[in-house]
């Protein structure tokens, strides 16, 4: 297999009559950890969601290994782009245990109670989601994206309302997912954290 691409070509985004880029290009390889910098409103994650397939963007698009990403089907994507929110996004009355199920890759579930313990969720297995603090909540996540095992991972502020503990294990995590191989990116305004452990920075 060529080795993994992921690529916007000129990409530009609209919001009424404001323009939020126009034109961007970038490309993000194999062993890639990119932290997309910028002041609020500056489109980070507009852009996030864009190469997540989340958002069309007005003009150009995004390539996957040289195939456009509005090519692939919604069920593969989940194989190829794995994506993050910075705000509570799932719903329902489900517990914690079953919302990290949900998308999973088979062979990873054996997986499950180790993740747990490792991001100190065992105890929260049981309790719903909405239980969760932000912190915990943001952990849980994290958890659903490993047991996914996306080859391209997008992540919009994934150290929000952690300690500082917790902050430098996240950072961790992903330099060692881009060293497994993946491409990560996140939208992170830990300038610090970004400097120390990101090999590639985009400023918007």
């Amino acid at each position: 297999m060529d080795q993994l691409r992921i690529e916007a070509k000129d990409i530009s985004m609209f919001f009424e009559d404001k323009v939020i880029f126009e034109k961007l290009n970038w490309v993000g390889k194999e062993g890639d950890f990119w932290a997309i910098e910028g002041n609020n409103g500056a489109g980070k994650s507009t852009l996030l969601k864009i190469l997540a397939g989340i958002l069309k963007p007005g003009q150009g698009g995004v390539h996957l290994n040289e195939i456009n990403i509005e090519h692939i089907s919604i069920s593969d994507r989940k194989n190829h782009l794995g994506y993050m929110p910075s705000k509570r996004m799932l719903s329902g009355w489900i517990d914690v245990e079953t919302a990290v199920e949900v998308g999973a890759r088979t062979e990873k579930l054996p997986k499950i109670d180790h993740l747990l313990h490792e991001f100190e969720l065992s105890e929260k297995r049981n309790q719903l989601i909405q239980s969760l603090s932000d912190g915990e909540y943001i952990r849980m996540q994290l958890v659903r994206l490993i047991l996914q095992d996306p080859d391209v991972v997008l992540l919009d502020e994934p150290a929000a309302m952690l300690d500082s503990t917790w902050r430098k294990k996240v950072y961790e995590y992903l330099s060692h997912w881009a060293r497994r191989g993946k491409v990560v990116v996140i939208c992170s305004h830990e300038l610090e954290l970004n400097k120390l452990y990101c090999n590639q920075i985009l400023h918007l």
